[in-house]
């Protein structure tokens, strides 16, 4: 049987003043087995025959630790269309300790593999939350835009960033040289000859992780995940010793001997930074995250990111937290931006950013996502989206959450006739 590590990566890591340890913890495992879906629901939410067909869902599903949820979601597409590409953006997750709460090793959650044979679109995804003695029943809830297409939509590439898959924790860390921080930025590349021919490399987002380096359960504070937009150029050597990717080809030639490395501008290659910030008090911890995507590039596609940040926070009291009145468990926030140029848009998680303002405290349930989203056309290449997002945060304490959503807008044009 072959094994994904999801949640364990051992890296031999010494940075000044960091220092990771490399007695490597008890392996989280993603197997070859498929949970029981428990619970699922998909809306299609445009056809236009044999060109486009998007799905917006969920699914659900159950296991008990010390393995990953692992859930395969299947989409039946329209025969007579023949679909040839399709990509599955991650939008969305919901973890749950069934039975009480606890303190939290680490967790995430990502799209592991994705298969499009004949009408048949499938993949699997995984979910976790851990706790030190691991030995609960977890939920996880998995959130997804489907979108297939066929030749008609004119060329494109696909490139699924693979780097991460078998070890999703690429190092994040802090510091006690006395430059604390909770915020960890991996900077990031893909690289294809094909991104040549297109003006614009899309990057969405596959899944994420968190996990304390020293292996032991905590408290939680802060957790934030973010994507920033990419450019087209790149570093001839990646500075960023953290980073699990192999250095940039040598791009040294006669004349230039006196450089080290070469930064320039390949539209064959796409950069970008990956942030992450996993907080349980206002003391920082060394942490692993990593996170994985997928690179999308075609004449018709595109893709707007609006201005998104995060930043580490802090708690407002010590000790026992402040009891509040009775919060709704799930909050949503329905958003609508007009004149998007597009002729058919879908959002996406590009950001979030789930706090506690008063105190840590231990882990019922967290989860961000979209729930859904419609998009109306008003004229040849334009239109509006609204889009509703929800996030959760629950405990014994009733807390009350806070979150911060950054979403991006991925579009088509072409799609209809102009006229």
């Amino acid at each position: 049987m072959r094994y994904f590590l999801f949640l364990f990566i051992v890296l031999f890591l010494s940075l000044a003043g960091c220092t990771f340890d490399t007695s490597g913890p008890k392996s989280i495992l993603v197997t070859d087995e498929n949970d029981l879906i428990t619970d699922q629901n998909q809306t299609v939410m445009i056809h236009e025959p044999n060109k486009l067909y998007v799905v917006h869902g969920y699914a659900c599903g159950e296991r008990r630790l010390h393995k990953a949820v692992v859930l395969k979601p299947s989409i039946r597409l329209p025969l007579r269309d023949k679909y040839e590409a399709s990509v599955v953006i991650h939008n969305g997750w919901r973890l749950k300790f069934q039975k009480e709460e606890l303190e939290v090793v680490g967790f995430g959650a990502a799209i592991i593999d994705t298969e499009l044979n004949g009408d048949m679109l499938s993949w699997r995804a995984a979910g976790i939350i851990s706790d030190e003695d691991r030995d609960q029943v977890i939920e996880f809830c998995h959130y997804y835009t489907a979108i297939a297409w066929t030749k008609n939509m004119g060329d494109y590439t696909l490139l699924r960033d693979d780097a991460n898959i078998n070890s999703l924790f690429t190092g994040g860390l802090t510091c006690s040289s006395g430059k604390h921080t909770s915020l960890h930025a991996s900077s990031r590349y893909l690289h294809n000859n094909s991104f040549q021919n297109f003006d614009k490399v899309n990057i969405l987002p596959q899944g994420f992780g968190f996990m304390w380096a020293d292996m032991d359960e905590d408290y939680f504070l802060q957790a934030a995940y973010q994507l920033t937009p990419n450019e087209r150029f790149i570093y001839g050597k990646v500075k960023d010793s953290a980073t699990p990717y192999k250095p940039l080809p040598n791009l040294i030639t006669s004349g230039t001997s006196l450089h080290d490395s070469i930064d320039y501008i390949d539209k064959s290659y796409v950069s970008w930074e990956s942030l992450g910030i996993f907080k349980n008090g206002d003391d920082p911890n060394t942490f692993y995250f990593g996170d994985n995507v997928v690179g999308v590039a075609g004449d018709h596609f595109s893709m707007i990111q609006p201005h998104y940040s995060i930043t580490p926070k802090k708690q407002r009291s010590w000790g026992v937290g402040v009891l509040s009145a009775e919060q709704p468990k799930i909050i949503k926030e329905t958003t609508r931006v007009v004149s998007l140029p597009y002729q058919f848009a879908v959002p996406v998680l590009t950001g979030w950013n789930i706090y506690l303002k008063e105190d840590e405290e231990q882990v019922r349930e967290l989860g961000v996502w979209i729930e859904s989203f419609k998009w109306t056309r008003k004229g040849m290449q334009s239109g509006d989206l609204e889009y509703t997002i929800a996030y959760t945060y629950d405990d014994d304490e009733k807390s009350t959450p806070t979150g911060e959503i950054g979403v991006s807008f991925f579009g088509v044009t072409g799609l209809f006739p102009d006229y």
